[in-house]
C-alpha cells in the first residue's frame, strides 16, 4: 500500500514537471523600451498578438534593426524559451543579434508568460505553434531567412519543427531532450523526485503520467522523439549543452548530434541546466548564425519594383507606418479607341451608320475607251450596299415606321437589280458608241428618276 501511494505521489510529481510546471508572470514594462540602441544599431520593439491554428493567443515581440538607407530583407532568430519560462529569456541574446543587423523574434508559449493555455506539452503543440509564428514572418517581403535559437523545451520545439521546413536558415538548440520517456523516467528515479520510487514501481508510475497526459494536454509522450527528427533535418545546427546539467544529462543533446543528418557543430559550457549563458557563449552563437545566413555574402536588397504599386512597410519592422513608392516599369496604357464606322447618307439625307464589315471593296471593270462598271455606277449613284440593317436607321421610330422602312428598302433594291442589269448591257454597247451611250444611260437613268446623280444628268440632256 505505502509503495502504490509512492508511485502515485510520484506520478503526480514527474506529470506536474512535465505538463504544468510553475507560470513565470511579468510585467510587460520588463520588455524594455520601444526604441533602444544596441551595438550602435538603432532598433525598435512591436509587441504583437498571434492566434495559432489551435485558437491559442501567442504574446509576442519583435525586435528589429532599422535600415534607413536602403530597402533590404532581414534575418531573423525566433527565439523559443524553456519550460516554466518567458519571451523575458531572449533579452540575454538581443543586443548581441541587433548589433549584428540580425532582427529577433520571440514569444510566450502556450500555456507560459502572458500566452493563453493551461499545459504545455514539451515541444508537441509547440511546434505547430511555432509553423504559424513563422508563416507570419514570411508574410512580409522585408523578411530574410529564418533561423531558430531554442533552450531545453524550446529546443525540442526546434527540432520537431525543422524536418518540416527545409527552408531554414540554420538552428541553435541548447539543452534538448532526445526522448520524452527517456526523461521521465530518468525523473522519476531522480533527486527531484520527493519521495524515493523503487525502480520496479517506476513503469507503473510512467503509464499513469502517459495516460493523465494524454487526457489533460491532448498528447502522447511517446510521440516526443527529437532525435528521430534530426535523423530528417539538414539545416546547418548548433548543438550546446551544459556540462554540469543534471536536469537534462549533456548525453541527450550528443546523441541527437550524432543523429543529425545536416551540418553540426557541439559546444559544451559551464553551468547547468538554469545557468545564465554568457557573453561568450551568446556570441559563439551569434558568429554561428552569420555564417549560416551568410551575411555579406547574398545579396538582401529588394527591389521597389517586387513590391505593390503602393506597399506599406510592415509596422513591425520600424514601429511607425509609412509608404514606399513602387513605380512600375511600364506604366498601364489606356484600352486602343475602336475605329470609328463610316457614316453613309441616303438620298432624303437619313445617316445611316453601317458596320465596318458592310463596306465593299472597290471593284473596277474595264471596257474599251475608258468606260468602266464603276464609273457608271458612280454616275448612277448605286454602289453597293444600298440595303442598310434595320438598327442602325431605325431605334426608336416604332414598329410602323419599321414597317414602312423595311417595304421603301425592297423598292430601292428591286429598282437597283434593275439598274444594275441595264449597266451592264449598256457597258459593251458604250465601249463601241463611246460619248453616245454614255448619253443614253445618262438618259435612262433621268427617265428613272434614281438618284441625284440621274437627275444631274437628266438636266444635262435637257439642256442640250
Amino acid at each position: 500500500e505505502v509503495e502504490g501511494d509512492s508511485s502515485i505521489l510520484a506520478a503526480l510529481s514527474v506529470w506536474n514537471l512535465l505538463i504544468r510546471p510553475p507560470r513565470a508572470w511579468y510585467d510587460v514594462s520588463q520588455l524594455g523600451p520601444r526604441e533602444f540602441v544596441a551595438g550602435g544599431v538603432r532598433a525598435v520593439r512591436r509587441d504583437v498578438r498571434l492566434k495559432t491554428p489551435r485558437g491559442v493567443r501567442l504574446e509576442c515581440s519583435h525586435f528589429v534593426p532599422r535600415h534607413e538607407e536602403s530597402l533590404q530583407k532581414c534575418p531573423v532568430v525566433v527565439y523559443l524559451h524553456g519550460n516554466s519560462s518567458s519571451r523575458l529569456e531572449a533579452a540575454t541574446v538581443a543586443e548581441a543579434l541587433i548589433a549584428q543587423g540580425i532582427s529577433l523574434f520571440c514569444y510566450d508559449a502556450s500555456g507560459c508568460g502572458l500566452s493563453e493555455g493551461k499545459y504545455v506539452s514539451l515541444g508537441w503543440h509547440e511546434a505547430q505553434d511555432l509553423a504559424a509564428v513563422i508563416a507570419h514572418l514570411r508574410q512580409s517581403p522585408f523578411c530574410g531567412p529564418v533561423g531558430l535559437w531554442g533552450r531545453s523545451m524550446g529546443a525540442v520545439t526546434a527540432l520537431l519543427y525543422a524536418d518540416k521546413d527545409p527552408c531554414l536558415g540554420a538552428i541553435c538548440v541548447d539543452s534538448p531532450f532526445a526522448s520524452l520517456r527517456r526523461l521521465s523516467l530518468e525523473l522519476a528515479s531522480s533527486s527531484r523526485i520527493p519521495i524515493a520510487v523503487p525502480a520496479f514501481v517506476v513503469g507503473m508510475a510512467l503509464a499513469f503520467v502517459r495516460m493523465r497526459v494524454q487526457a489533460l494536454a491532448d498528447f502522447d509522450i511517446d510521440d516526443i522523439m527529437p532525435a528521430e527528427n534530426a535523423a530528417r533535418s539538414f539545416a546547418p545546427a548548433l548543438f550546446m549543452h551544459a556540462r554540469s546539467d543534471d536536469f537534462i544529462l549533456p548525453a541527450h543533446s550528443r546523441d541527437i548530434y550524432d543523429a543529425y543528418a545536416g551540418d553540426k557543430q557541439y559546444y559544451t559550457m559551464d553551468g547547468d541546466h538554469n545557468s545564465e549563458r554568457g557573453a561568450k557563449v551568446v556570441n559563439h552563437a551569434v558568429a554561428f548564425f552569420r555564417r549560416a545566413f551568410r551575411l555579406g555574402e547574398v545579396d538582401l536588397g529588394i527591389t521597389p519594383e517586387t513590391l505593390d504599386e503602393v506597399p506599406s512597410v510592415p509596422a513591425e519592422f520600424d514601429g511607425v507606418s509609412r509608404k514606399v513608392p513602387a513605380p512600375r516599369c511600364c506604366p498601364p496604357q489606356p484600352p486602343p479607341t475602336p475605329p470609328t464606322p463610316p457614316v453613309w447618307t441616303w438620298d432624303d439625307d437619313r445617316p445611316a451608320t453601317l458596320p465596318a464589315a458592310c463596306v465593299p471593296a472597290p471593284r473596277s471593270i474595264t471596257g474599251g475607251k475608258g468606260a468602266s462598271l464603276m464609273h457608271l455606277e458612280e454616275l448612277l449613284d448605286i454602289r453597293e450596299p444600298i440595303w442598310t440593317p434595320m438598327t442602325a436607321l431605325v431605334s426608336e421610330e416604332g414598329e410602323e415606321k419599321q414597317e414602312q422602312h423595311w417595304q421603301e428598302e425592297e423598292v430601292k433594291q428591286e429598282r437597283a437589280e434593275g439598274m444594275k442589269r441595264m449597266c451592264h448591257q449598256g457597258t459593251v454597247a458604250a465601249a463601241a458608241k463611246g460619248e453616245e451611250a454614255s448619253k443614253c444611260a445618262g438618259a435612262s437613268a433621268a427617265a428613272l428618276g434614281f438618284g441625284p446623280a440621274a437627275r444631274r444628268g437628266q438636266r444635262k440632256l435637257g439642256g442640250a
